[in-house]
């Protein structure tokens, strides 16, 4: 189009490019490169003038200006920009260390971590001052003694620069007492510290940590003993496997907002330290039976509660009482029935419940969602596929309900087995010739007749179990079609997730290829897959449903 706006027609087109070819001196080949550069030469060739091709420069990555350096630098990883990209010139070696890229720098050794801590160690000395999150993560054990030095004289420089604000020190990290070098990140606001196979104990100091909101602290034991925790928390996560208590310090934290506890194993007090706790909106409990939730139903206004149920009207009263919950996760045990008092929840908007519909439970289960107000705000929902497939009953009287997740992988059982009539036949014919081997005189019916008699009633209770098989497996297939007709049908529905690593029957992707011709504006994700989120993760921390195959 550019071409026919220079020129009148295309004969014109291949007569000035002809004369450019002819103007051109022999010695130099005229190169077409872009349409801008033909509509030059056709333009230049119309005015009598000789389009000689002008050069292009070339642009080499040495000649980029500084800020576009460190904008290709910032997308390497640490160590390509540190051991590879640092080594090309003496620019590049200066650009590295720019304080820009250097607000983040995380040490991980495999092995031999020595060498890597002392060269942390020569680079904090110098620019501490630009490093606000500093990860030290160790996979070794060598050198113990040295590396917890080294590790210490990190941590000093960082706590004398005065700059740091995100703190990781995890796995098998050794350091020295924490007294040394935690007191002085008075900048600190971020801190993760310790690991799963070692104790850790935190220094009185630890208080004087103002600007300190969020602290993942690890130990097995975790001792805090008396020890202040700072005031200005706002989430706190504690990994204990050995105690049997939560910690008395959390009662002091009134602006605590998210508090989760993993391993903890408190079977005595309960809950009633948190009732000081009014800022408390989410509660992440161990997954563990046995579990002492006294004082549960004092913390009413919570928002958003992971826990492990329990059968009896105890849990149920308490759960009654937090009428603010948004979001609701049930799991690590098993309930022969959905807490009647889900229904009384008017601000219920998620749930996630592994307790209920597990494949294989013994006893009779009540797997049907109770019908309420909680319906009207529902809008994400997880079970598993014994009570999901239930559901549907209900659920269409769930007008905001956009996401529903099946916990392990819908399965349409497989047609049993039917029984040998032969293999019938003959043992009643062997029960019958046992029974009548003394054949009596004074007997109403001949040996035969009554053998045949225990024939026919055999074959009578078998043909009873063969229909009552059938019907239990018509009811099966009802509601199978039942579910996949609700998924396709529910106006609000926008996601359908499978939180399962099972392998998908024949049946299940049958149904999923119907599905995504039915309705193709509805996403399928799958979730648990490795390195991405749960359901249960999505929950807690997505503010929408996430895009993608999760």
């Amino acid at each position: 189009m550019l071409i026919l706006l220079a020129v009148k027609s295309p004969w014109g087109v291949a007569n000035l490019l002809q004369r450019t070819q002819r103007r051109a001196p022999a010695r130099r080949s005229v190169r077409l490169r872009t349409v801008s550069h033909i509509i030059l030469c056709i333009t230049m060739a119309s005015k009598g003038q000789d389009p000689q091709p002008a050069e292009v420069p070339v642009l080499t990555l040495a000649a980029l200006p500084d800020e576009l350096v460190m904008r290709i630098l910032a997308a390497l990883s640490q160590e390509d920009r540190f051991r590879h990209a640092a080594l090309v010139c003496k620019r590049f070696h200066a650009l590295s260390r720019s304080p820009v890229l250097l607000h983040r720098v995380s040490v991980r050794a495999v092995s031999a971590p020595l060498p890597r801590y002392r060269a942390l160690l020569t680079l904090l000395a110098a620019q501490a001052q630009h490093v606000r999150c500093l990860e030290l993560r160790s996979y070794s054990h060598t050198d113990e003694e040295a590396v917890a030095a080294a590790v210490t004289s990190c941590l000093a420089a960082c706590g004398a620069a005065g700059a740091l604000q995100d703190l990781q020190v995890g796995l098998w990290t050794p350091q020295s007492s924490t007294d040394s070098w935690l007191p002085a990140l008075t900048s600190l606001q971020r801190l993760r510290l310790g690991t799963v196979s070692r104790p850790l104990q935190l220094p009185h100091g630890i208080s004087g940590l103002r600007g300190l909101r969020d602290a993942e602290l690890t130990g097995c034991p975790l001792e805090l003993g008396y020890v202040r925790l700072p005031p200005s928390l706002t989430g706190l996560c504690l990994r204990d496997m050995a105690s049997t208590a939560l910690p008395p310090q959390l009662s002091q934290l009134t602006q605590l907002r998210s508090l989760e506890l993993d391993g903890t194993r408190f079977a005595r007090d309960g809950l009633h330290p948190l009732a000081a706790c009014t800022a408390l909106h989410t509660l992440v409990l161990p997954m563990r039976p046995r579990l002492s939730l006294e004082g549960l139903g004092r913390l009413t206004w919570l928002q958003r509660l992971v826990c492990t149920p329990m059968e009896g009207p105890d849990f149920d009263e308490a759960l009654g009482r937090l009428q603010q919950l948004t979001s609701l996760a049930l799991g690590g045990g098993e309930l022969t029935r959905f807490p009647p008092s889900l229904a009384a929840l008017p601000r219920l908007q998620r749930l996630w419940c592994a307790s209920v519909g597990k494949a294989g439970a013994a006893g009779e289960h009540d797997v049907a969602l109770p019908r309420g107000p909680w319906l009207a705000s529902l809008a994400w929902l997880g079970l598993r596929w014994g009570a999901l497939q239930a559901a549907p009953a209900v659920l269409r009287d769930a007008p905001q309900l956009e996401y529903l997740s099946c916990l392990d992988a819908p399965r349409l059982p497989s047609e049993g087995s039917d029984s040998d009539g032969d293999g019938g036949s003959s043992s009643s014919d062997s029960e019958g010739s046992g029974s009548d081997g003394e054949g009596s005189s004074g007997g109403l019916l001949p040996a035969s007749s009554r053998a045949g008699q225990g024939v026919r009633g055999t074959a009578d209770g078998q043909e009873e179990g063969e229909e009552e098989e059938e019907e239990e497996e018509g009811e099966v297939a009802l509601a199978w079609r039942d579910f996949w007709s609700f998924v396709g049908s529910h106006p609000p529905l926008r996601c359908l997730g499978l939180d399962s690593n099972e392998h998908a029957s024949g049946e299940l992707l049958d149904a999923l290829i119907d599905l995504s011709h039915a309705r193709r504006e509805l996403q399928v994700r799958r979730t648990s897959r490795r390195g991405g989120r749960t359901f249960l993760e999505e929950l807690l921390q997505c503010q929408a449903i996430p895009c993608g195959a999760g």
